[in-house]
């Protein structure tokens, strides 16, 4: 069994995976992406932090983590029908986080479930010979874990 947070990771993953016009869908900084890989749909900026519940000589260790990451929606910046499209993609993409119960719960994963934080707009002329342009849509979700069950979620403490 994987930690929590990657089995977090992998169900956001395996939600994304059903974009119609997706032709990759990765944990990857933009900068490992390739230009045949797009369109794409890439997760960055993990971050899995320790909100509260540590108490230092207490077993077993209680704590209330929150894992944050960054989804991009990316594109070829020169496409002729870039705004169409990335828009198209971008509603897509926040159906698959928040479109539904089972998206916001991961199936039952997460109790309290996935929040999209809003999104900017990005451009990327450096990682790619074309720039590649898209959505930056911050993702939080919060779980509880104990140090001896390693493997259970909030709802089975």
């Amino acid at each position: 069994m994987s930690h929590v947070a990657d089995r977090i990771l992998a169900a956001v993953l395996n939600n994304l995976s059903g974009i119609p016009g997706i032709a990759t869908v990765d944990i990857k900084p933009l900068d490992l992406l390739e230009e045949d890989q797009l369109p794409a749909v890439l997760i960055d900026e993990i971050d899995d932090e320790v909100q509260s519940g540590y108490l230092p000589g207490h077993f077993p260790v209680d704590t209330t983590r929150k894992l944050s990451f960054v989804v991009k929606v990316c594109l070829m910046a020169a496409a002729t029908d870039f705004k169409l499209l990335i828009g198209g993609l971008h509603e897509l993409v926040e159906l698959a986080l928040v479109g539904s119960e089972s998206a916001v719960s991961l199936n039952g994963l997460l109790t309290r479930g996935l929040m999209v934080h809003g999104g900017s707009l990005f451009s990327d002329s450096e990682s790619l010979q074309q720039p590649v342009g898209g959505w930056r849509i911050p993702v939080t979700c919060t779980y509880n874990l104990r140090s001896d069950q390693p493997g259970k979620t909030e709802k089975e403490l």
